[in-house]
């Protein structure tokens, strides 16, 4: 208990970053978990024909696989930083979780993309300021000691 409680702060973004993919593996088998609206079967296939496989499933998977790597990258940083982190993390991801809401599933046209090319692009961006974001803050901090 004592060791949960000590690295909280560390094991945090990481919860954060599989209940980001749980929720897009949920929705990417949605029969197994009997979630789907519209069965159907096909010569022995049953499959789903709801849009949530495509406007939730794949984009939230996607967009895990980046906020797990920047999750194990603040594995290993100091927890001043990682506080200041946090902050940024949070408010990060709730602008995205709204700028892919308004974004078209599929893409219409030029200069629309698509959700899930939204979402990748989201996560690679997250991942890019995490990085930048310890290094810059680990030069500070060892100027100040």
């Amino acid at each position: 208990m004592i060791f949960l409680r000590n690295n909280i702060w560390r094991i945090l973004p990481l919860l954060v970053a599989g209940a980001v993919w749980t929720i897009g593996y949920i929705y990417m088998h949605q029969l197994a978990f009997g979630i789907c609206d519209s069965p159907y079967t096909d010569n022995g296939y049953s499959g789903c024909t709801d849009s949530t496989f495509y406007s939730i499933g794949e984009p939230a998977i996607a967009y895990s696989q980046w906020l797990i790597a920047s999750a194990i990258i603040t594995l290993f940083v100091r927890l001043e930083t990682l506080k200041r982190w946090g902050i940024f993390a949070i408010a990060y991801l709730i602008a995205t979780t709204v700028a892919l809401a308004f974004t078209q599933v599929s893409s219409g046209g030029i200069g629309f993309q698509e959700r899930l090319t939204v979402a990748h692009f989201f996560g690679i961006l997250f991942l890019a300021i995490t990085i930048l974001w310890v290094v810059i803050h680990a030069i500070i901090l060892r100027r100040r000691s």
